[in-house]
């Protein structure tokens, strides 16, 4: 008998559950104070943390695979989040993208086709205007 507990969920506390939940409201948690939040978006930031809930319910009562999948897969997205943000130096790579906007583009020969055939068309539609005024 687990006090506060065995009313919800019985006599089965599942720890992958647990590690699975915990570990997605921690990567939620750190990812969304990462990301711009707009103010159209205040209802989505609870979406995560509801879902990692019920997934903690849905999942304690089942076999405890589909949790350790779970919280496998979270762990290693959080290292491999930290990984990318502790190699990449994100001042370097912004002043790249800065002068990679800068140079002109070079068009590929099927974009120019496609640029060709769409003017060849307005030219069409402007003439099957034209004779339909008269």
């Amino acid at each position: 008998n687990i006090p506060l507990i065995s009313s919800f969920l019985g006599n089965h506390l599942s720890l992958f559950c647990v590690l699975m939940t915990v570990t997605n409201i921690l990567y939620t948690r750190y990812t969304m104070n990462q990301s711009p939040s707009g103010e159209g978006m205040a209802g989505m930031k609870t979406m995560p943390y509801i879902m990692a809930i019920m997934f903690f319910f849905m999942f304690n009562q089942n076999a405890s695979g589909l949790s350790y999948y779970y919280f496998v897969s979270t762990l290693i997205t959080i290292l491999q989040y930290f990984a990318f943000r502790w190699t990449l130096n994100e001042d370097k790579l912004l002043r790249q993208l800065e002068e990679n906007k800068k140079k002109p583009r070079k068009k590929s020969k099927w974009m120019q086709r496609l640029e060709e055939a769409q003017r060849i068309q307005q030219e069409q539609q402007r003439k099957a205007q034209k004779q339909g005024k008269r």
